[in-house]
């Protein structure tokens, strides 16, 4: 019976330590699963909180004003004869000599040194981009643009442009002297790399073409240069300065660099062209400036670009006796969709048509184009 009772408190004893283990194993259990309950909620805080930046990089910001995105080389517009809408250049060469920045309000002088473009895909890379002056010193240093991966003008939206920053203003004064920048369109080796047609723009076109080729064989950049030194001599004489954009063929610089380099130097800048039509019976004189419609010129220099055009073409037909076809607006031309001061595209004839070639390739007739656009200069700042 003694035996009995022994075993009894024995099991009661086993009984006891084992509910007891029991016990402490399952608050264990629960604290465990507990702790880890915490951790997965504190886990999935980090995830949703922590992750959820969008990529500013990835906003595709371009604005390309709906501009279209093609061009004729030669550039025919219709019964108005198309012009050179022509695939500019942003180019680099070698040719330099510059002061990076000595830019003159004087005439360009025969010893200036040939333009020079940076590289990059901003059209306003002009580094050492020209000469002026007597002594040959060239234009403006680094007038390249700071623009982000739309390519705007020192700016980080699409079509922000720069403004005309330290220019002098654009009325007429007469007591200062007014600087006038002559870019003779093209060059003799083509660049068929491509670059914005303006501020923010997708659309893009070739850098430089060396333009129209006449029916007896004469090279628009080549006639083009001889106006431009000649249209140079005679605002010289009227008491502008004047930036030169080249004074060689042997030049490689875009359409968008042009124009930068002409916003960071001068008043107003005329772009010299001959066109170019497939029928040979079209003639005359036209001036392109950007429509009412353009969505990278402001509006007050849209207003001022059509201003201008008119008076020169109004101007060049009087002084040429060529056909009128007065001022065209166009949103494809490169050189005036980055300009912020006022502009002209100047066609000064057709060297297509047999008779208007043989006049443009004449030094008495470039001599009346050269006083028709200086005459309407004056009366631009006149008014």
């Amino acid at each position: 019976m003694r035996h009995t009772n022994f075993d009894i408190k024995r099991i009661l004893i086993s009984s006891g330590i084992f509910a007891g283990v029991l016990i402490i194993m399952c608050l264990t259990a629960g604290l465990i699963k507990k702790a880890y309950g915490n951790a997965g909620v504190a886990e999935a805080t980090n995830i949703s909180d922590g992750n959820t930046t969008t990529d500013p990089g990835s906003a595709d910001t371009a604005n390309d004003g709906n501009q279209a995105g093609t061009v004729d080389n030669a550039g025919q517009t219709g019964d108005a004869g198309n012009t050179d809408n022509g695939n500019t250049d942003n180019g680099n060469t070698d040719n330099g000599n510059t002061d990076n920045g000595n830019t003159q309000s004087a005439n360009a002088g025969d010893n200036g040194s040939k333009g020079n473009e940076g590289s990059g895909s901003e059209p306003g890379n002009t580094d050492n981009a020209q000469n002026t002056g007597d002594n040959g010193q060239n234009g403006s240093g680094d007038a390249g643009q700071n623009g982000s991966d739309s390519n705007s003008q020192n700016g980080s939206d699409g079509n922000d442009q720069n403004g005309s920053g330290d220019n002098p203003d654009n009325t007429r004064d007469d007591s200062k002297t007014y600087i006038i920048c002559i870019d003779a369109a093209h060059q003799s080796k083509a660049d068929t790399t491509t670059e914005p047609i303006g501020p923010g723009a997708s659309s893009k076109k070739y850098k430089c073409t060396s333009g129209a080729t006449g029916v007896s064989g004469a090279l628009e950049y080549e006639l083009n240069l001889n106006i431009a030194m000649k249209l140079r001599d005679e605002l010289t004489g009227r008491g502008y300065g004047v930036i030169m954009i080249r004074e060689s063929n042997d030049v490689n610089i875009s359409d968008g660099g042009r124009a930068q380099l002409a916003n960071e130097t001068s008043n107003m800048v005329i772009h010299i062209h001959c066109n170019a039509e497939e029928r040979e019976n079209i003639s005359g004189v036209m001036v392109f400036e950007p429509d009412k419609d353009n969505s990278f010129v402001d509006a007050s220099i849209g207003e001022k670009c059509r201003k201008l055009g008119t008076a020169i073409v109004d101007k060049l037909a009087e002084a040429t006796g060529a056909k009128k076809w007065g001022v065209i607006g166009n949103n494809n031309l490169t050189a005036l969709n980055w300009t912020t001061i006022p502009a002209a595209h100047v066609e000064v004839g057709y060297l297509t048509n047999a008779e208007e070639e043989k006049l443009l390739k004449s030094d008495d007739y470039q001599k009346k184009i050269v006083r028709g656009i200086a005459d309407g200069i004056d009366l631009f700042f006149a008014d």
